[in-house]
């Protein structure tokens, strides 16, 4: 039976047995004090039954009002027991099952809320959360290493923590969203490329501005070199085309002039085809690296890779004790090599100045060659790795941007500046675990 029920039914009996006594008493002419007492009795009796009752009712209302109060305070660990009272029975199992809903559902969200910050703070994009008065409540790793020397920059006013980098801080105030330039170097030859957006943040009922900056300099290098690969492949088919018939009709000629004893005849077929042989050679650098494939990654000890290339190519190998494995592609590593070295010889230096430099730097490998030879001028230094440049009179100028493209395969980076001293100092930096 409802508790309720059972308030009305007990209170109900009671009445009619004191209106019953009273009657009985009534009757039988009993003493007045001693009606009263039987009264006082019942009433003693109906008290304790409505407040043993009515107690009951007000236990199970306060669990009830202890769960709300957990609910606005976002805990949905507590449930209630289970009453013997139909009606407060039902009632407690809704809650129940609401309490369990709402605990799986806090529980998702907060996995949701885990997931969403390993990606904000793994992320390569620099992300900073600010409010109305632009101090930061959040940044990613990206962001602290970049700005802050990985220390956490929340607090900050956003002014105070760009303060290092003053293109950063003038296209942050002035651009909501596009692309701009920042000079990474003193003498302003060298730029990068960044992309600013932002993005309204509503976060208990504040609004705040999430802004992104993210490095385009490598995704551009990546859609030129791609630009330029079709071109190289339209010129190299269109060159092989002819190529193959004229210098099938030169040695054609050779042979048809041999008999005949003309010596100019000869050497004009001669320089024919040395040239023929020369541009096929030009034609197939580019081929090369128009077809240059992905690179297959194994686990490399860098400075073991080198070291039999020392004697080979002819460079003094100086490598830090230590160095951690790199996942690269050892092959592809070999010929950026080779190709750098080849660089450094021709530089006009002492040969036996040539050194290869292994160090560990910034959670990676850096690779640096260095030469003594007359260094490259300003112009040089800021084309040097385009494709098709180059300062030598027979230079395809594919071998530098060879090694881009293999580097920027490999998530790295590649740096040309000029050393103290006079010489030249090109530095390759490969992450140890890239995102190949």
């Amino acid at each position: 039976m409802w508790l309720i029920s059972r308030i009305v039914v007990v209170n109900t009996f009671l009445l009619v047995a004191a209106t019953a006594i009273g009657y009985t008493t009534e009757a039988a002419a009993m003493p007045l004090w001693m009606q009263v007492f039987l009264l006082f009795l019942f009433a003693v009796l109906v008290a304790g039954i409505n407040y043993w009752l009515i107690n009951r009712l007000k236990k199970s209302l306060q669990a009830f009002e202890f769960g709300l109060l957990n609910f606005q305070d976002n805990d949905f660990s507590v449930n209630i027991a289970n009453s013997s009272a139909e009606e407060l029975s039902r009632l407690v199992g809704r809650f129940n099952t609401t309490a369990d809903t709402l605990r799986e559902e806090k529980q998702a969200l907060y996995q949701r809320e885990l997931l969403l910050d390993r990606i904000l703070h793994n992320s390569p994009n620099l992300m900073i959360l600010v409010d109305r008065e632009n101090y930061i409540i959040f940044s990613n790793e990206s962001a602290r290493r970049f700005f802050n020397n990985a220390r956490r920059m929340e607090g900050m006013q956003l002014s105070e923590a760009l303060a290092s980098n003053p293109d950063m801080q003038q296209a942050v105030q002035q651009i909501d969203k596009g692309l701009f330039t920042v000079v990474v170097d003193e003498e302003g030859r060298e730029v990068e490329t960044w992309h600013i957006d932002r993005a309204e943040v509503r976060i208990h009922q504040q609004i705040n501005t999430m802004i992104s900056l993210r490095h385009m300099s490598q995704e551009i290098n990546r859609q030129e070199v791609t630009v330029w690969k079709k071109v190289l492949r339209v010129i190299s088919h269109e060159l092989n085309n002819s190529l193959g018939p004229m210098i099938s009709m030169i040695n054609s000629g050779k042979q048809i002039a041999k008999p005949l004893g003309e010596d100019k005849l000869e050497r004009v077929f001669n320089t024919l085809a040395d040239r023929t042989e020369h541009l096929n050679q030009f034609v197939q650098s580019y081929v090369r690296f128009a077809k240059l494939p992905k690179p297959t990654l194994a686990e490399t000890d860098i400075a073991k890779l080198i070291a039999p290339l020392a004697d080979a190519q002819g460079f003094e190998l100086i490598a830090e004790q230590g160095l951690p494995s790199i996942m690269v592609d050892p092959v592809q590593i070999e010929q950026v090599l080779i190709n750098l070295v080849k660089n450094a010889h021709e530089a006009g230096g002492d040969e036996e100045q040539v050194k290869v430099l292994l160090t560990e730097q910034d959670g990676g490998i850096a690779l640096s060659v260095l030469d003594r030879g007359q260094g490259m001028s300003n112009e040089v230094l800021s084309q040097a790795l385009l494709p098709f440049y180059s300062t030598k009179k027979t230079g395809s100028g594919i071998g530098l941007t060879l090694v881009r493209e293999i580097v920027d395969a490999h998530q790295g980076r590649i740096t040309i500046a000029n050393r103290q001293g006079g010489g030249t100092e090109v530095m390759l930096w490969f992450n140890t675990r890239p995102a190949v």
